[in-house]
């Protein structure tokens, strides 16, 4: 099932919208974490399903919100590698937001930093035509040790999630030794909108 944590704009302090995040519950086993999980289904050749049942319930969660008068949110789905490099990846994406009937605006696709690197021309042509049509692109976990800072003008997305590795960071290092600052004014010269992941003290806000 999936749980759907809120993203919150600092300036006015509104819900503006969610990350779908994977959870299980097993009747034998109880709570089982997406680090266990995950990697099962991996194995077993059933991500490229799990992956489109993910979405596809994702964008009835955000058409169920519009239904009920919240307009202007969007929620934010990880997509995987396998899935990202399959040849109907783009007219799969199509086909769910138009079935679910949900303005493509309203869907964000998150891509692991690493993942955009390693196979930059091929998830760029898949990319590109969901961006023409409104969907947005998030970099997951963005400044984990890849390149992409180099390469961050050429990459096709609209949203960088700094990770939550920065944020922590903000509560155990001195203010003149966090770089969080120019990475987010970075992102902004460049036209990029920034998620900050993971806040969960005040202090971590109120500096962001």
């Amino acid at each position: 099932y999936l749980h759907y944590q809120p993203k919150v704009a600092l300036a006015t302090n509104q819900i503006v919208g969610f990350e779908a995040l994977a959870r299980m519950n097993s009747p034998s086993l109880g709570m089982v974490s997406p680090g266990e999980f995950i990697p099962i289904v991996e194995r077993h050749e059933l991500i490229v399903p799990f992956g489109l049942w993910v979405l596809k319930s994702a964008c009835q969660f955000i058409k169920e919100l519009v239904d009920r008068g919240y307009d202007g949110l969007y929620v934010a789905v990880n997509i995987s590698v396998i899935q990202c490099l399959q040849s109907d990846f783009t007219s799969k994406v199509q086909e769910i937001v138009e079935e679910v009937g949900i303005e493509p605006h309203a869907l964000q696709l998150e891509i692991t930093e690493s993942v955009l690197i390693e196979d930059f021309a091929e998830i760029e042509a898949k990319l590109q035509p969901l961006r023409e049509l409104g969907i947005t692109i998030a970099v997951d976990d963005f400044g984990t040790g890849y390149s992409a800072l180099s390469r961050l003008e050429e990459l096709p997305v609209d949203y960088i999630k700094i990770d939550k590795s920065f944020i922590d960071n903000i509560l155990v290092k001195d203010e003149e030794r966090l770089i969080i600052q120019e990475l987010i004014a970075m992102c902004h010269k460049l036209g990029l909108k920034v998620v900050a992941e993971g806040v969960e003290e005040e202090k971590q806000r109120d500096y962001l």
